[in-house]
């Protein structure tokens, strides 16, 4: 059950409608400093290079480091191994050679000659 509202409250309800309907006015310096406070605390968006970009793109220098010793075992492995597989086979081994049947036309590039 609720209670009557007391008499004296009218008045002051009256009072908080007229105070919700004006506007108080704001002195022009007062704005320009509360602005100009705002503007210096505006975090500056920071440009970032290309080049940190895509490191961190890859995962950072532990993961470019393994991307060039991938890299420089994959040159060693394709550009030195390569003849002293087909100087240790010899040619008639490398050229019977079976690579299977999933390499496609790759196992033709394998035979020297």
């Amino acid at each position: 059950m609720t209670q009557p509202k007391p008499p004296e409250d009218d008045a002051l309800e009256a009072a908080f409608s007229d105070m919700k309907n004006t506007t108080l006015p704001v002195p022009d310096a007062l704005m320009a400093r509360v602005m100009e406070d705002a503007v210096a605390h505006v975090p500056k968006p920071q440009r970032t290079p290309l080049w940190r970009q895509v490191l961190s793109t890859l995962g950072g220098w532990p993961a470019v480091g393994g991307l060039v010793a991938t890299a420089c075992v994959g040159i060693a492995v394709g550009g030195v191994l390569t003849d002293d597989v087909g100087v240790a086979l010899g040619y008639v081994e490398s050229a019977s050679l079976d690579m299977g049947g999933g390499l496609g036309g790759f196992d033709l590039l394998l035979v020297d000659g």
